[in-house]
């Protein structure tokens, strides 16, 4: 499934309470987003801090909360911003583009970015 897809089958899937206004969608886009977040932060606690092991058991389950993540990411990004998964994809590469001049990861620039937000 291509991406656009993806985001007809995610709108398909709201229900009516979800998009009756923007204070709605921005609610739904943001405690979704807030709530699978956390579900993803809680195996990372589980598994480094509680002693999971971190099996084929955990990866599935780490694999279906991304999905979840991006369930409401691409809600977020339709529903509220009126854009594209491409579009959000696109101005993240371009941002990070911009911050990364090498095309990888740089300690001196992500320290730049850093300082510059005090």
């Amino acid at each position: 499934m291509d991406l656009k897809g993806y985001e007809e089958f995610v709108i398909g899937l709201m229900s009516p309470a979800s998009t009756e206004s923007t204070e709605s969608r921005m609610a739904v886009a943001g405690l979704g987003l807030g709530g699978e977040g956390g579900e993803c932060a809680d195996l990372a606690k589980k598994v480094l801090f509680h002693g999971l092991e971190f099996d084929d058991g955990v990866r599935q389950k780490l694999i279906k909360e991304l999905g979840d993540v991006m369930f409401y990411v691409a809600f977020a990004a339709r529903e509220v911003c009126g854009v594209s998964l491409e579009y959000v994809i696109n101005q993240n590469m371009d941002k990070l583009r911009a911050r990364y001049k090498e095309g990888k990861f740089s300690v001196d620039e992500f320290l730049a970015k850093e300082r510059g937000k005090g």
